[in-house]
């Protein structure tokens, strides 16, 4: 098993998360493959999301 991290660019409130990880692994040269696993951060999710505390 090999782990990854994936740096994306910032995230901004209703970026499409799929697309940013996948521009991600694209200028990273990866690819995702049947049986992948891609674990995501909540705080990815919520800067995409608007759901920050300031």
């Amino acid at each position: 098993m090999r782990l990854y991290a994936i740096k994306t660019e910032l995230v901004k409130t209703g970026d499409n998360l799929v697309d940013v990880v996948l521009e991600a692994l694209k200028r990273q040269n990866l690819e995702l493959e049947d049986n992948d696993v891609l674990a995501v951060t909540s705080k990815i999710i919520s800067y995409a999301e608007n759901r920050l505390v300031n």
